[in-house]
């Protein structure tokens, strides 16, 4: 059994380790998604290329991971700001999630961090979801866990959505991801709140999505439907 984290990663390479050399020595395995040209970050999986998006990114590395390593039992995703759990190793967490759903298709969400970010919405989206193999394998028609066409917001909305819909969603207070948002940072240093520039052209494109997720919501999200 493996677990691994996968994310799309833009920040300079000293500042991300800042977050996922914990999940590295935590016992994760790593998978990232890189600009091509930007310095490479020590991982197990690395792509390369341009990026469309953080579901396009992610959904790519989970046909990476299952292709590879018939191992992989579940995959975490978040972001290069992000910290594990502190408290339980990646392996008991797997086995709890598995006996939880019977088996790996499901979606663990940790919730803890809202204890300490009044503001996170980390119990309404799949922020940092752990998403079982089969949930990987099996949805939107075996295409990935994500649905691509969204740009960076809306697609933890909508699998924290269409994996409630299905029964398959746990959300845990007890466990705990740790978010080093910028506005949070801010906000508890005193400071004024920068959006940093890798993040622009994400947060603009709220407005162009909105409209597709809230008709993909009125509409029961058409193409989620998982293969046998």
């Amino acid at each position: 059994m493996s677990v691994w984290y996968a994310i799309p990663s833009k920040r300079p390479v000293a500042e991300a380790e800042m977050c996922l050399s914990q999940w590295r020595e935590k016992g994760y395995r790593l998978a990232l998604f890189r600009d091509a040209g930007d310095e490479p970050i020590p991982c197990d999986l690395l792509l390369t290329g341009e990026y469309g998006g953080y579901h396009v990114a992610v959904n790519a590395l989970c046909k990476e991971i299952m292709a590879r390593d018939p191992e992989a039992s579940w995959i975490v995703t978040g972001g290069d700001d992000m910290k594990p759990d502190p408290n339980k190793m990646p392996s008991e967490i797997a086995a709890e999630c598995e006996a939880h759903f019977g088996g790996t298709f499901g979606v663990m969400q940790p919730t803890g961090d809202m204890k300490l970010w009044s503001e996170s919405r980390v119990d309404k989206i799949c922020g940092s979801p752990w998403m079982g193999r089969e949930f990987c394998r099996r949805m939107y028609g075996g295409n990935g866990p994500f649905w691509p066409n969204y740009y960076h917001m809306f697609g933890d909305e909508e699998m924290h959505e269409v994996a409630k819909k299905l029964g398959i969603l746990w959300n845990r207070e007890d466990l705990s991801h740790y978010h080093h948002h910028f506005i949070r940072e801010a906000r508890e240093k005193g400071k004024p709140i920068v959006c940093p520039d890798f993040l622009i052209k994400a947060n603009a494109a709220y407005d162009v999505h909105l409209p597709e997720f809230k008709w993909r919501k009125a509409h029961g999200f058409p193409g989620h439907e998982p293969i046998a």
